[in-house]
């Protein structure tokens, strides 16, 4: 628990505010909705066959494994804070941490 001053600092000057849940997306459409508190992997499968796998760990979550050529989405570090995300652009592939 925070007190208003230092949340309000959190958030206008270093831009942190934990998430609460992840949003996935494919193609701009909503594919499904994680709670951050919530350990799992979930396999994100597309229309065309190929697939992200997603890590929630310590609140946090991560892509893992995926079959698309780059890795990039695989490289990128863990998120946990509000807007913060990992895109797959091969698979038009967004995983988003939101408030709730």
């Amino acid at each position: 628990i925070y007190s208003a001053g230092t949340a309000q600092r959190l958030v206008n000057v270093e831009g942190y505010l934990p998430g609460k849940e992840v949003v996935i997306t494919i193609d701009g459409e909503v594919y499904q909705v994680l709670k951050l508190d919530v350990e799992q992997q979930v396999k994100i499968e597309c229309k065309d066959g190929h697939y992200n796998l997603l890590k929630i760990h310590d609140r946090k979550a991560s892509i893992i494994e995926a079959d698309c050529k780059n890795q990039v989405c695989v490289k990128s570090s863990s998120i946990q804070n509000v807007g913060e995300s990992i895109s797959c652009l091969p698979h038009k592939v967004i995983v988003k941490i939101v408030a709730d």
